[in-house]
C-alpha cells in the first residue's frame, strides 16, 4: 500500500473556483485539508449507502431534504433478490419442514474421510 499519493486537480470551471474558494474562506483551511475532510465525508456517505441508508439533513422542526448525488448510487448495494410470494413460501415451507436426507448423503456422512472442514 502506498504511503502518500499526490493528488493534482485543475479546475477550469467558474462555479468549481468559485466553490473551493469559499469552502476554503468559511472553514478556514487549505487545499489538502478541504481535500482530506471532503473525502471523509465522501466515504462515510459510500459506507451509508451500501448499508441501504439514505443521507438527509433535518431541520430543528423535524423538516427533511434528503441528499443526492447521482455518484453516490453506484455505491448502493443492488444484490437483492426478489421471489414471488409463491416461491417464498415454498422456502419457508422447506426450511420450517426441510425434507429427510436420502440413503446416498446418510451413508456419505457416516464416512468419516468423505467429509471434510475446509
Amino acid at each position: 500500500m502506498a504511503t502518500a499519493l499526490r493528488l493534482e486537480a485543475t479546475f477550469s470551471d467558474a462555479s468549481d473556483v468559485e466553490q473551493v474558494e469559499r469552502l476554503q474562506a468559511v472553514l478556514k483551511t487549505g487545499n489538502a485539508d478541504l481535500i482530506r475532510n471532503a473525502l471523509q465525508l465522501m466515504d462515510w456517505c459510500v459506507s451509508q449507502v451500501r448499508q441501504g441508508r439514505h443521507i438527509a439533513s433535518v431541520t430543528e422542526d423535524g423538516a427533511v431534504r434528503e441528499f443526492d448525488m447521482p455518484m453516490l448510487e453506484r455505491a448502493r448495494t443492488t444484490n437483492r433478490v426478489s421471489v414471488s410470494d409463491a416461491a417464498y413460501s415454498q422456502m419457508m415451507a422447506l426450511i420450517e419442514h426441510p425434507p429427510e436426507p436420502t440413503a446416498e448423503l446418510r451413508e456419505l456422512f457416516a464416512r468419516p474421510s468423505a467429509v471434510t472442514a475446509r
